[in-house]
């Protein structure tokens, strides 16, 4: 949010798979976005002032103009409609990954663990945080830490004891369930039978209770 008379001019792209692809393609640098910026897709432009403040999602590409200079005031924040969307811009983006050294994964990974407890704290954010999850395993197994990935592992698990897990579980395939459980598994280093149940189980519908006896 600028502050005073700060006027800036933001040109933003959504972090699309073929917009964060292309960007992970091209080196860090100033003029990172002039090579591709004729090929990105869905771009918008903002002129941002006092009263125009902005607000950019997790992993939207932008670059700024300032067309009056001054102050401007931004900050990070969470929130539970972020967490899929900054998962997945990790898997898009393993260029970007690399470049981290080991304090920068740890703080990168100390975020996303972050955004993950805050997105499982909405019910309706739980099937596509999941999803995005079992997707993007491979790029979270590369840079996580072993305690960093127990961590998530148990907390996959604490998620898999609550009632509304339930509700979740229906939507997803067997396939995407066994994903899981391998993934929690291998992190807790614990039998099929401890996890298993929790996380695969598919609830039972009405249909398949049995039916009690009616008197006539």
């Amino acid at each position: 949010m600028p502050v005073g008379d700060t006027v800036k001019l933001f040109v933003c792209w959504p972090p699309t798979e073929h917009n964060l692809k292309l960007l992970d393609d091209e080196p860090p640098g100033p003029e990172r976005l002039s090579g591709i910026i004729d090929q990105l897709g869905g771009g918008r432009c903002v002129v941002v002032c006092r009263n125009n403040p902005l607000y950019l999602s997790s992993g939207c590409i932008h670059a700024v103009v300032t067309l009056r200079g001054g102050f401007m005031y931004a900050g990070n924040f969470m929130t539970a409609n972020n967490g899929t969307a900054f998962i997945r811009t990790l898997r898009l983006s393993p260029a970007f990954v690399d470049r981290y050294d080991d304090a920068g994964l740890r703080g990168l990974f100390a975020n996303l663990l972050d955004q993950i407890d805050t997105t499982l704290g909405r019910l309706s954010c739980w099937h596509s945080l999941i999803a995005e999850l079992i997707k993007s395993w491979p790029i979270i197994q590369r840079v996580g830490r072993k305690t960093e990935k127990k961590r998530l592992a148990e907390r996959l698990l604490r998620l898999s004891k609550e009632t509304q897990w339930q509700q979740v579980r229906v939507e997803f395939s067997d396939t995407d369930m066994a994903m899981l459980d391998d993934i929690v598994r291998a992190q807790l280093n614990r039998g099929v039978r401890s996890i298993q149940k929790s996380l695969t189980e598919r609830p039972r519908r009405r249909t398949d209770r049995a039916s009690s006896p009616v008197r006539t």
